[in-house]
């Protein structure tokens, strides 16, 4: 805010606004009046009992808001919490993050009045049963209170709640969700919750819950009694949700394939579902509606831990899918025809721009799309494939705005560098995978020469031609096909075996080149047998 309209703020303000300008280390004393509603303060390090002192003929405080410089914990004196805090009876809102606290008191119960509580980023373990008597209470902010246990049992009560939010809070496995959630009709925003065996922290509790929306995460779904326990916290009235994140522990083993198919078959949401992700789901099928077509406002997509799940549901006909990650679906063995789906129009994948595979042990193929003159992909600008070491064949090729190209972890895997290449690649990575060439891929057909390029090679098993010290430099401009190496502007080799020198084509053609890292080639003499690397900058 500029500083005249912020005078203009004040004057206008008067003495119902009171903001503490932390000015006592200069000397200088703020003074509230006893007519100030609304009051804020911006945290130091360390906040002692004289600061808040300031506070004390304040008794009718409607807002008390603390704003941290910076992001990182504050320390304060236990007065505020224990001695200011429970004296300001009248307060509406109440706003303490990241400030050190690891208690709040029984006597927080006598804010009556409260409607706005946020203590995020604090370090509490448990919240006391007397929050439950607020209420009054509209919003609770809980969010990244990593070391929280346990909530209290009668949360039900709040019945004003709208928005709750204990984003970033993972409870431990030995506690439960506060039962009859269910009760808290007015809700809005419920980040989390969490499935339980007893009455009251069933799934069932969302049922009437209609007016949520934003994102939820509903984790320990192995604890789901059945089909119509599923069915009783009908997503598909919530029309407002825009993410859903769906959570099984992973290492649970399916008591019965199709009934956790038909589980998540009966939580489908609505069609206006924009992100979506399903972690340590136990079938070895994915209902039909996961990727129908019917969800055309689909941005985003995470499937992960679905360890006997044989085949990946039909996502390629999701129009506007711009973000694709696959992790851990170790019995899946091939990427074929399904994958693409069969109502995706003229491409499938038409809006993909960031694809990522991670930790598949039994994948082996990519088949192609079998639709002759059509290409998916057309807008993938970022492909990563990580620790999928039973990966053979060939990637997609004909990847016209791709930018970034990943690849670590899958020996087997023979990267046709020509293919891949393309004007707007700018970083590319290969960690232990099998590549023709090691010029080739320097070279890149001069498809890249007026841009820039990171390049970063590791573990990689090329042709013995690169590190043969009897091999002519123009053997290996030859195997570059290219003379224009101008577009590396970043260099990274590591673990690259029998590479006892760098050829001459370094210092002929790497001009551009800003950045050399060479690291773990351990018969490496030199880093080239005529003028050295001048040009190179650090």
């Amino acid at each position: 805010m500029h500083d005249l309209i912020n005078d203009l703020a004040q004057d206008v303000a008067g003495d119902k606004c009171f903001r503490f300008k932390n000015n006592l280390e200069y000397g200088r004393h703020n003074k509230i009046s006893d007519k100030a509603r609304h009051s804020s303060y911006v945290g130091s390090t360390y906040q002692g009992i004289k600061k808040f002192k300031v506070f004390d003929d304040a008794k009718c405080l409607r807002t008390f808001l603390e704003f941290l410089p910076q992001q990182q914990f504050h320390y304060v004196t236990r007065y505020l919490i224990h001695d200011l805090l429970p004296n300001l009876k009248c307060l509406r809102e109440l706003r303490l993050c990241g400030i050190g606290i690891i208690e709040l008191p029984y006597s927080i119960g006598d804010l009556k009045h409260l409607r706005y509580f946020d203590i995020s980023y604090s370090g509490i373990t448990r919240l006391p049963e007397t929050v439950v008597t607020l209420y009054n209470l509209q919003v609770l902010f809980l969010q990244f209170c990593s070391r929280l246990q346990k909530l209290p049992l009668n949360i039900g009560r709040l019945v004003n709640l709208r928005h709750f939010d204990m984003t970033g809070v993972d409870i431990p496995s030995s506690e439960e969700m506060s039962p009859h959630i269910g009760k808290l009709t007015s809700l809005q925003t419920l980040s989390n919750f969490i499935v339980g065996n007893d009455c009251g922290r069933k799934i069932g509790e969302l049922k009437n819950l209609s007016n949520i929306r934003g994102a939820i995460h509903i984790s320990r779904l192995e604890n789901v009694g059945g089909v119509k326990d599923a069915r009783d916290a009908n997503f598909m009235s919530k029309e407002e949700l825009k993410e859903l994140l769906l959570e099984w522990d992973e290492s649970h083993r399916s008591q019965n394939d199709i009934v956790e198919r038909d589980v998540l078959d009966v939580m489908r949401p609505f069609k206006l579902l924009e992100r979506l992700t399903i972690i340590g789901y136990g079938s070895t099928k994915f209902p039909n509606w996961v990727g129908d077509v019917s969800y055309s406002k689909m941005v985003f997509m995470r499937l992960k831990g679905s360890k006997y799940c044989i085949s990946l549901p039909p996502l390629g006909q999701l129009p506007l899918l711009k973000d694709l990650y696959i992790e851990g679906m170790s019995a899946i063995k091939c990427l074929g025809c399904e994958f693409y789906g069969q109502q995706c129009g003229a491409k499938p994948f038409p809006s993909l721009e960031r694809l990522s595979f991670k930790f598949m042990p039994e994948w082996e193929d990519w088949s192609a799309f079998e639709n002759e003159g059509v290409q998916p992909f057309g807008h993938l600008s970022e492909l990563s494939i990580i620790n999928c070491p039973k990966l053979v064949g060939r990637l997609p090729n004909d990847l016209p705005c791709l930018n970034s190209l990943k690849i670590d972890g899958c020996p087997q895997l023979l990267i046709d560098v020509s293919s891949l290449v393309q004007p707007s690649l700018v970083s590319l990575s290969m960690n232990n995978v099998m590549l023709p060439s090691l010029p080739a891929l320097l070279g890149t057909k001069n498809t890249i020469e007026h841009g820039s390029l990171t390049l970063d090679i590791s573990h990689v098993t090329v042709l013995d031609s690169l590190c043969d010290p009897s091999t002519t430099d123009a053997e290996l401009l030859a195997n570059a096909m290219s003379k224009h190496l101008t577009s590396i502007t970043a260099l990274s080799i590591s673990h690259v075996e029998k590479l006892a020198f760098l050829p001459t084509w370094f210092t002929r053609d790497l001009r551009e080149l800003k950045k050399l890292d060479i690291s773990n080639c351990q018969e490496l003499i030199t880093l080239s047998r005529n003028k050295g690397l001048p040009f190179v900058r650090v």
